[in-house]
């Protein structure tokens, strides 16, 4: 049996097959790069305009609680084995806001508020 040893590192150098080949894998690596940074940066973007889209919703929301005058009349009914029906109104607060891809987004925060 004849054992041939693979040495890279020998007088003879790497075939032209073996150098296509590994240039070939190297292209392919380096032709993602770029995509898979675009596509990461252009996530963070969106992440950041939708955290402050409901930062300032959440203000809004809390601005409309604290403004609140007790004339509500939804009813909310909590359903225990005897239900229990609560006054108060049901605050809904939109914003739109943009995306890093130009798309109209909608964020809505809907509470509800008891009557005193």
């Amino acid at each position: 049996m004849l054992k041939k040893k693979l040495n890279f590192l020998d007088a003879r150098g790497l075939s032209l097959i073996e150098v296509v080949v590994a240039l070939f894998i190297f292209i392919i690596v380096v032709a993602a790069f770029p995509g898979i940074v675009n596509l990461a940066t252009n996530g963070i973007v969106t992440s950041g305009l939708k955290n402050n889209a409901l930062y300032t919703t959440q203000q809004d929301i809390e601005n409309a609680i604290s403004n609140y005058n007790n004339s509500g009349s939804d009813t909310l009914t909590i359903s225990f084995p005897s239900p229990i029906e609560i006054t108060g109104s049901v605050l809904t607060i939109d914003k739109t806001y943009t995306d890093s891809y130009g798309k109209e987004k909608t964020l809505q925060i809907v509470t509800f508020v008891p009557n005193e």
